[in-house]
């Protein structure tokens, strides 16, 4: 019988937990569970316990990791290399993880999730009115609720990004702005930051549990049998989670067991496993059939094919034929085995006993900080100027403001923790030349494009400039977006250990304080912006929004270059960025129309200032507007995309979430600190 090491639960009794017991359950009998020493197997339900397991222990093993986030969001995590080096098959938990994967050349096999449906299964209906008796929650109230975290880890304040916290505040908000008889029900931990945005908007509600100012986490975590009554005595669980952000949730499968009507985003196994009238694009298309369903009760036709849907694919005897297949699979894979070093990479150093002592005494000072100095590579040019440049400049002083960093620019000698090089636009021929020929580079390679997508077929060559260099030099890869990945993968090139991170704005200059505020009565402002004139940023859709625009209701400026004559529209010449944060501030919404754009710039400093986007739904935009806007693929579908824009224009407002900078600078630094650790 097969030796397996199981891992991956976190003694939290919660998710990670669950998909551990349902694992094993389902693995019982079929292989036999061994420590990690003698296992032939290492099959992780968590990517980041897989992560962080000892290189050494691994070698020569089968390792099998199950997929628990959406894989754009995975991959977003510096740790996520580690793990996509270490796995040779990824266990998806849904179609589109499965698709994700295959797109990128990976190994992948859907193995649903599964629910005990002997802790979640429908209670009687006279338990429901005894049940809101007990937690003091109205009769007459149509009950929403979702019992997932709030917030980030312990930031009390900060809303979860996966879990779209601020998203089901801002439907509920809505629901009840427009008269209906709601109460919300909460539980779990964390729910901070719901509990102070509903009482501020006046939305009424209940939460289970002990209530207080400090982080309640594991303390509010509830027994699952108390789940189920909770998901019983609601009307509807209201799912809205962020796109390729999770695996999940499990929400939808314990509400489709527990015969309580659900509604969710469009994320992780919800088309799975919900009715596609359940599920929706947009929050903002929440709206609609939720009035319909406090009128006429019809997500009633909803509950017999979910729970069909759980039993059919979503139990533990359910999943246990796909994950035979999946173990059936490891004949094809290869044992692990490190990935050898190139000549000039960084490697740990092997030192004696004393130097070993020394720096474990100094390691929690050290990795604090990271490395100490580093180089940035990148020909810099004065604004105004390109997005990348744009960026680069305010990455430069995140790091040595907000990190303490020492970053030079293009300087290379034995004085240099860490390198980050910018794609091809850096003097390479001087890079080169210096590099010291026993000097071993802990280099982190950002790139882009492929540029001859936006720049055409003529520039090729640099893709494979930027592809040899990456080779070369690389022990990581920065990516811009995930599309900007698939179509790197496409070219076909596979970048060095790859970390999907988003360009971010420079909040001191683009942020919405001082914005001009939005008012329905007087014409409504839109605004483009590009240093390029490219014909691929959209000057032509910009020429045809001239020429079919309601003059009387909307007014349009374009900053920058463009590659049409514009006749009616306020076409502004290229400025720095304090100017054109103060421009972009005057506007209501954004607009742009650029193609095959990895990750715009542009568009990240109009969102940081406030203004929901209407978009060309191409390239990386749809990854940077999520909720805050909304996409069109023909010319013609402008003028009613706006109008949706405006009439919900507060709402879209209010779910932008562009990348903090912060939050940016401190992945790449982490990145930069394994490197120059030689991890």
């Amino acid at each position: 019988m097969l030796k397996v090491h199981l891992t991956g639960g976190d003694n939290r009794n919660w998710a990670l937990d669950e998909d551990y017991r349902t694992i094993h359950s389902a693995l019982e009998g079929r292989v036999k569970f061994v420590d990690l020493r003698h296992a032939q197997v290492v099959h992780s339900v968590y990517p980041r316990r897989l992560a962080k397991l000892p290189q050494a222990s691994l070698i020569g093993k089968q390792i099998i990791c199950n997929q628990t986030l959406g894989v754009p969001h995975f991959l977003g995590k510096p740790a996520s290399r580690y793990a996509l080096e270490r796995a040779g098959l990824w266990i998806s938990r849904s179609r589109e993880a499965v698709e994700d994967f295959n797109a990128l050349g990976i190994a992948s096999l859907l193995v649903p999730y599964a629910v005990d449906t002997s802790v979640f299964f429908p209670l009687a209906l006279d338990e429901r009115n005894r049940l809101r008796t007990k937690w003091s929650i109205p009769l007459d109230r149509y009950l929403i609720g979702n019992f997932h975290r709030d917030t980030e880890g312990a930031d009390l304040t900060r809303p979860k990004f996966m879990k779209g916290a601020d998203v089901f505040l801002e439907v509920v908000t809505a629901l009840h702005r427009l008269g209906h008889p709601i109460h919300i029900l909460l539980a779990g931990p964390r729910r901070h930051y719901l509990r102070r945005g509903l009482r501020e908007r006046g939305v009424p509600f209940t939460f289970v549990g002990t209530v207080t100012q400090d982080d309640d986490y594991p303390d509010n975590i509830l027994d699952r049998r108390v789940l189920n009554q909770l998901y019983r005595v609601l009307d509807l669980c209201l799912v809205t989670s962020r796109r390729r952000t999770e695996g999940g949730p499990h929400a939808i499968l314990e509400a489709a067991a527990s015969r309580c009507k659900i509604m969710s985003t469009r994320v992780g196994q919800a088309p799975d496993v919900l009715r596609p009238d359940c599920v929706v694009d947009h929050p903002i298309q929440f709206l609609d059939p939720i009035s319909k369903d406090i009128a006429d009760n019809w997500l009633e036709t909803t509950l017999d094919p979910h729970e069909e849907a759980v039993h059919r694919a979503h139990t533990v005897e359910a999943i246990g034929p796909p994950l035979q297949e999946a173990y059936g699979r490891l004949k094809a894979v290869a044992a692990f085995r490190p990935r050898p070093l190139r000549p000039n990479q960084v490697r740990k150093r092997r030192d004696s006993l004393w130097s070993r002592r020394v720096r474990k005494v100094l390691s929690a000072f050290v990795r604090r900080r990271g490395p100490h100095t580093v180089s940035l590579w990148h020909k810099f040019f004065q604004p105004p100027y390109g997005g990348g440049n744009q960026f680069l400049l305010a990455l430069e002083r995140c790091l040595r403001s907000r990190h303490g960093m020492d970053v030079r620019r293009n300087e290379i000698h034995r004085g240099i923790d860490a390198y980050l090089l910018n794609a091809v636009q850096f003097d390479i021929r001087k890079f080169e030349r210096r590099r010291l020929a026993r000097l071993r580079l802990a280099v982190l390679h950002r790139i882009d494009g492929p540029i001859h997508l936006y720049r055409g077929t003529q520039t090729r060559d640099l893709d494979e400039k930027t592809y040899r260099l990456n080779r070369t030099y690389a022990g990581a890869t920065v990516i811009q977006s995930f599309w900007n990945l698939k179509e790197i993968v496409k070219f076909p090139y596979q970048p060095v250990l790859p970390v999907v991170v988003h360009n971010a704005a420079d909040r001191a200059i683009f942020h919405g304080a001082g914005r001009s505020p939005f008012d329905r009565n007087r014409r409504i402002r839109i605004i483009a912006s590009s240093w390029s004139a490219n014909p691929r940023k959209g000057g032509a859709v910009y020429k045809w929004l001239e020429e079919h625009l309601d003059w009387e209701r909307y007014e349009f400026t374009v900053v920058g270059n463009l590659s049409e004559e514009l006749d009616i529209a306020n076409h502004m010449p290229p400025m720095n960025s304090e100017s054109l944060a103060e421009v972009l501030r005057q506007h209501d919404i954004y607009i742009t129309a650029s193609r095959h754009d990895p990750c715009s710039n542009a568009l990240v400093e109009a969102l940081s200032c406030g203004l929901p986007a209407l978009y060309y739904d191409d390239g990386g935009h749809s990854e940077l507007v999520g909720y805050g806007g909304l996409p069109f693929t023909r010319n013609d579908e402008i003028p009613g995309q706006l109008e949706r824009l405006v009439a919900s224009y507060e709402m879209f407002q209010h779910m932008i979430a562009p990348p903090d900078m912060g939050d940016v600078a401190a992945t790449y630094l982490e990145i930069l600190r394994d490197l120059a650790d030689g991890r």
